[in-house]
């Protein structure tokens, strides 16, 4: 019926990775049928609840607070909560079941999710009452990554690598210089390919050939 035939099916937080390899927090609504961007837009709200739970009802102050049951949530509680900007990511169709955005809050935390009652779906039907929910912030993944292909670096031109981390703490790198006159020796003594080439012999490797320079470098925590 026009009243129990739309409903929205779950919301989750999500982490994904941009163009530029920046991670970004995802908010992503499911519907039963397909329902207008713009209409959803107008009806979702999210809030970044306290970190901790303030004494309210009788209830005494609780520190870092896991926030589970949607009943919790009353105006005293969105009032101590912080509202968030949903950038909505555009849908591959007019009518869509998959509405996704984009957002920033501290990881760990909690989000409080509300669709309003009445929103409309395709052919009118109609969201029955409020949709709520409550999604925890994941934490970013650990990621190192060289962004460069290949093992070999060119001791002529800026002498530089890139490198992406995030979420770590410290890298240790590892640079081996090649010797002179040992080219032919990595050359003959490895298989593999050029990005990830191995020693084809337990008794030679790396250190027969290489002068080695390792250093541990600290990582600007944000």
């Amino acid at each position: 019926g026009m009243y129990n035939y739309f409903r929205i099916q779950s919301s989750s937080i999500t982490l994904v990775e941009n163009e530029t390899k920046e991670m970004e927090q995802v908010l992503a609504i499911n519907t039963s049928t397909g329902v207008l961007e713009s209409e959803i837009q107008k009806n979702i709200s999210a809030y970044l609840l306290p970190k901790d739970r303030p004494a309210h009802q009788g209830l005494p102050e609780a520190k870092n607070y896991r926030w589970r049951n949607v009943s919790e949530i009353g105006p005293e509680i969105l009032k101590e909560s912080e509202s968030l900007e949903l950038n909505p990511i555009p849908t591959d169709r007019e009518f869509a079941t998959l509405h996704s955005y984009k957002f920033h809050a501290p990881v760990n935390r909690h989000v409080y999710v509300k669709i309003n009652k009445g929103t409309l779906s395709y052919g009118g039907y109609i969201l029955a009452s409020i949709y709520d929910s409550i999604e925890a912030v994941p934490f970013y993944p650990q990621t190192l990554e060289i962004m460069h292909d290949g093992s070999l670096l060119s001791l002529s031109g800026e002498k530089k690598i890139s490198i992406l981390t995030r979420n770590l703490e410290a890298v240790q790198i590892e640079v081996s210089r090649v010797l002179p006159g040992q080219i032919n020796h990595l050359v003959s003594q490895t298989r593999g390919n050029f990005k990830d080439p191995y020693f084809r012999n337990y008794n030679f490797d790396s250190d027969n050939i290489t002068d080695r320079w390792i250093e541990i470098k600290p990582l600007k925590q944000e």
